[in-house]
């Protein structure tokens, strides 16, 4: 089974030994309260075997430190492999700290580069505003964005790096939450200029939106930019390349002399106007 390395941490995959640490995590009420009830050993320990099993699920370490700080793991859709959940603890002492957010980078490069993975998701509760923050972070898109942005009445685009982003944005969008409905469409849909929002990887508008998000590193040229009346460019700022990458967008914006403003998301989880 695989280990993964960064900077400051050590994932590995679980060992027996781990079993005291697993089953501390499963009986703490502060970590639970985001992830189920507190369940039965028994019930845990059947958990903790499938973990011993797992082969994409890591413990989280420091480097040259043997106290687990937490757990990460993917689990890759049997029904298509392409695409993954991912899903992560971190004990109360080691939170704040940057362990989960280095964590999950490094297990979404594994799965991109050492799988047939080629979309994750992950499910987190609106009040788990830490968590929230650690995905947006990494890039993920939060739906319930895309949800205020289609109470406004505006048409919307989403642009995303890639066409197997589209499909699995797409069928992600009708999924994600049995009590939202968020109506859009992709070229495999057809009807274009009728879908309220619209999944592409390319620069076609159809329905006419107004509002723009780039997402997955897409771009999107100077001459397309001027039929939207705002773009929003999402990328995480942990990544030097998404952030280079975002420079440059600013410095060809700022040199066209669109109004450009960049907003940062701090750790108490509020967004600070920064330029």
């Amino acid at each position: 089974m695989a280990t993964i390395t960064t900077p400051r941490l050590h994932l590995t995959p679980f060992e027996p030994t781990d079993w005291a640490f697993f089953r501390s995590l499963r009986e703490d009420r502060s970590i639970m309260r985001y992830m189920a009830a507190i369940a039965p050993e028994k019930e845990t320990r059947r958990v903790f075997a499938a973990r011993l099993m797992a082969e994409h699920v890591f413990v989280i370490r420091f480097r040259d430190e043997e106290t687990p700080l937490g757990d990460i793991g993917l689990q890759i859709s049997p029904e298509n492999r392409e695409e993954a959940d991912i899903g992560y603890t971190v004990v109360p002492a080691a939170q704040g700290k940057g362990i989960a957010s280095e964590a999950l980078r490094a297990v979404c490069d594994y799965a991109f580069n050492k799988t047939s993975v080629k979309a994750i998701n992950a499910y987190v509760l609106a009040d788990n505003g830490g968590s929230v923050r650690v995905l947006e972070k990494a890039g993920f898109v939060r739906t319930q964005v895309l949800e205020k942005a289609y109470e406004t009445g505006k048409k919307v685009k989403i642009k995303v790096g890639n066409e197997e982003r589209v499909e699995f944005i797409n069928t992600f969008l009708w999924t994600f939450n049995d009590q939202s409905f968020i109506p859009h469409g992709s070229r495999k849909d057809g009807f274009g200029e009728m879908q309220p929002i619209w999944l592409s990887a390319g620069d076609d508008n159809p329905n006419g939106s107004t509002m723009l998000f780039l997402v997955d590193g897409a771009k999107i040229d100077l001459d397309s930019l001027k039929q939207y009346e705002r773009v929003f460019n999402i990328f995480d700022g942990n990544s030097e390349t998404a952030v280079n990458a975002a420079r440059t967008f600013w410095k060809e914006l700022k040199g066209a002399g669109e109004e450009i403003y960049y907003w940062q998301q701090e750790d108490n989880g509020r967004w600070k106007q920064k330029a």
